[in-house]
């Protein structure tokens, strides 16, 4: 006989359909798996480091501004944070240098100045000098009636004001090292007050004193510190004059203990943006013709930069001005010779 081994037909048919089902499915989500990854990785990993990249060429180009922003997995997030700080890190050091860049022009700039404005005073002070002299002993000789003793006295008071200016260039610009002593800040702010505050400008005025009782002495020239503070204090008084105000003098120790700081504060009507980067420039002035030289802000300068210091002005238009002080504890007699050229 003869044995005949197989399979139906149609059970054959049926499994051959339920492994391809069974096969297809296993693609389809093998498929569907291989597209979520590959989504995932596009969307977490790929497009924020193609935003990195694109933020990073443009940080090279100069732009500072740029920030990546969204929302990521941890790792990658982490990493965009980590970029956003040093953008904000690089921004901020840009931001210090331009200021350093500035301020060493600016010095400069005065230090020039300083030099071209000695020539100047010097040549001018003894003919001047001469002109007084010569107006007043004709004034002592002229008759108490005569038509040209109006004249004369207008020479005076004209020749005068010259001398005035050229006192204050001689004191911008000189090169005398100040008389260092153990020096109480509050004590000459209180000294330059009780110099002007019974001035007539003061009338309308409110000082208030926030001193530091505890404040350290400084290694300074009293006298001219005591000059600068005036300035600011004239200058702070004569920009409220009109509608009144209020003049707030604070001192307190620097963070570090190495300096203590000076601000005096008006409420005022503020110093233009455009002007502020001016207003220690030798005869800038924004008050009316006859009213200023201009040079008592930039004799301020000098001072504090001789005592090793910084001054620095922060105004808001309609709010006021403040001007803040940084002097050491033991000035640096370096500054000095630097500033002056």
């Amino acid at each position: 006989g003869m044995l005949y081994v197989g399979a139906l037909k149609e059970k054959f048919l049926d499994l051959k359909r339920s492994v391809m089902r069974t096969y297809t499915l296993i693609t389809l989500s093998g498929m569907a798996l291989a597209f979520m990854i590959s989504y995932f990785l596009t969307t977490g990993i790929v497009r924020p480091i193609k935003r990195l990249a694109r933020a990073a060429h443009e940080i090279a180009r100069g732009d500072l501004s740029q920030k990546v922003e969204g929302s990521y997995c941890s790792e990658i997030y982490d990493l965009v944070e980590a970029f956003n700080m040093m953008t904000e890190s690089l921004k901020n050091r840009e931001e210090k240098l331009k200021e350093a860049q500035e301020q060493v022009m600016r010095t400069e700039k005065l230090a020039a100045l300083g030099q071209l404005a000695a020539g100047i005073a010097h040549e001018i002070n003894n003919p001047l000098g001469g002109i007084l002299i010569y107006s007043h002993l004709l004034l002592e000789d002229m008759p108490q009636d005569s038509p040209a003793r109006e004249n004369i006295q207008r020479i005076i008071h004209e020749a005068t004001r010259c001398r005035d200016i050229v006192r204050g260039l001689l004191e911008f610009a000189r090169r005398n090292e100040p008389k260092i002593e153990p020096t109480d800040v509050n004590k000459a702010l209180h000294h330059a007050l009780a110099l002007v505050e019974n001035q007539s400008i003061f009338r309308n005025i409110e000082v208030v004193r926030m001193f530091h009782p505890d404040l350290p002495p400084i290694m300074a020239d009293p006298g001219q510190l005591e000059q600068a503070f005036v300035n600011i204090i004239i200058n702070a008084a004569e920009a409220m004059e009109v509608e009144g105000g209020t003049l707030t003098i604070e001192t307190k120790s620097s963070e570090d203990g190495k300096a203590v700081i000076v601000k005096i504060s008006d409420t005022g009507p503020g110093i233009p943006p455009e002007y502020i980067n001016r207003i220690f420039e030798p005869f800038f002035t924004t008050k009316q013709t006859g009213k200023g030289t201009g040079l008592g802000l930039s004799v301020t300068y000098g001072i504090i930069r001789r005592h090793g210091g910084s001054i620095e002005v922060e105004s808001e238009m309609g709010m006021g001005t403040t001007f803040t002080i940084t002097l050491p504890l033991r000035a640096n007699s370096g500054n000095s010779s630097e500033d002056e050229g």
